[in-house]
């Protein structure tokens, strides 16, 4: 083993497309080595596992962070430094999770260990063009105890936090700052910071067209008692949908995947999770898979198919077809269907079935091998029931809103 160490003022060294830097902004007039100690320790051969931050900084007459020892992954506006191997557009964000395995040293009250994510309106955009910092703590002493601030869990991780909007200005520039305080330590584990991202963008606190460049990990140090950090595991996985304005095909994983199109005729396909899809433009094809999904045709005339699971499902403009192609105890939500535009499709449902679809208004079905269909006012619509295989029980349920009546041009069976 071969341990090296850098201590200097905003040292660093990049190995393995890794930047380790010894962060000391907030220093004034300390000087290195009389007044403060921060130093970094690692193995070549390990990095970035193995790596220790070690600092000790004065406990009175400063104030602020003195300093944020960290590791980047990617690229830095700020420094204008790392590779560009982690740059995509917030809409397109597939995967940003990071892995990691932490351990408090010394004192762990004055300090928190927080990853940091920087979006710009440019693809590696220099400092200039900073639009939102979006720092997520995973050890907070000093955060804000479950209030104020916006609730949001991770239920895949298991991270829970509070997250608040304000802005900072720092040497007459200024950008929204969103800093959200872990409720409990998060140090060992992954957490993937995508649907954290898209869940800001549909708040409408984040544009879907700012880049995101890279992500740092390191301990924000106010001062006090000697402390320090050991990072055991440290990883980041970054995928992106590779959208165009021609007509793509994108298919997410097994989470909950939130993603869409642009121009063109698209298909995409959620797969397993409670996705959210959006075509765009174009005349697009929405597959949501397992789950509860939410999709959304946009523009053009589109093809959506909820698939298993309590979907909500929007055509928008267009002639529109909402499919459903397998039996399902959940009740799907059709929230904007134009009679005589859009269709209902259950052909796929038809098997066996005997005869032509039978319309039975509110009445119970007809069964003995006839399929039929109940359709009775509820709420804002009507709730379609459908028995496909004639055995008098409902095999599909739809809601459909904002509608007063269904017709029989508007089903395809």
């Amino acid at each position: 083993m071969v341990v090296l160490t850098i201590s200097g003022d905003d040292a660093w060294v990049d190995l393995g497309g890794v930047r380790l830097l010894n962060n000391v902004w907030g220093r004034g007039s300390l000087v290195n080595g009389t007044d403060y100690h921060q130093s970094l320790s690692y193995d070549p051969a390990l990095f970035p596992r193995g790596v220790r931050m070690q600092w000790d900084w004065p406990d009175s007459g400063v104030s602020g962070i003195l300093g944020y020892p960290e590791l980047l992954a990617g690229f830095s506006p700020w420094q204008a430094a790392g590779p560009g191997d982690m740059v995509g557009r917030v809409a397109d964000l597939r995967q940003l999770a990071l892995r990691v395995d932490l351990g408090l040293l010394g004192a762990a009250r004055d300090h928190n260990v927080a990853v940091d994510m920087w979006l710009t309106s440019q693809p590696l955009g220099s400092s200039a063009t900073i639009q939102t910092e979006v720092l997520v703590t995973l050890h907070d002493p000093d955060g804000l105890n479950g209030a104020p601030g916006v609730a949001y869990h991770d239920p895949v991780s298991g991270y829970s936090g509070h997250y608040t909007v304000t802005t900072m200005t720092v040497d007459g520039q200024s950008w929204q700052f969103i800093a959200m305080s872990v409720d409990s330590d998060f140090l060992h584990g992954t957490i993937d910071f995508a649907p954290f991202l898209k869940s800001l963008m549909r708040a409408g606190l984040l544009s879907g067209a700012s880049y995101i460049n890279g992500v740092e990990l390191g301990a924000e140090i106010w001062g006090g008692e000697p402390g320090g950090l050991a990072i055991r595991d440290f990883g980041v996985t970054f995928s992106r949908y590779a959208v165009t304005a021609g007509a793509d095909r994108l298919t997410g994983t097994a989470q909950a995947d939130d993603f869409g199109g642009a121009g063109g005729n698209d298909t995409l396909a959620g797969g397993a999770g409670n996705d959210r899809l959006a075509g765009g433009a174009g005349n697009d094809r929405l597959l949501g898979g397992l789950g509860r999904d939410r999709l959304d045709g946009g523009a053009g005339n589109d093809v959506l198919i909820g698939g298993a699971g309590g979907d909500i499902l929007l055509g928008r403009s267009g002639a529109d077809r909402f499919v459903f192609t397998a039996a399902d105890a959940a009740t799907d939500q059709v929230m904007d269907f134009q009679h005589g535009v859009d269709l209902l499709v259950f052909s796929s449902l038809r098997g066996a079935a005997l005869g032509p679809l039978e319309l039975r208004g509110d009445q119970a079905f007809s069964g003995g091998g006839h399929p039929s269909l109940r359709v009775t006012a509820q709420g804002d619509g009507v709730l379609l029931q459908l028995d496909a295989d004639g055995d008098a029980r409902a095999d599909v349920t739809v809601m459909l809103h904002h509608v007063t009546e269904i017709f029989a041009d508007d089903i395809l069976f």
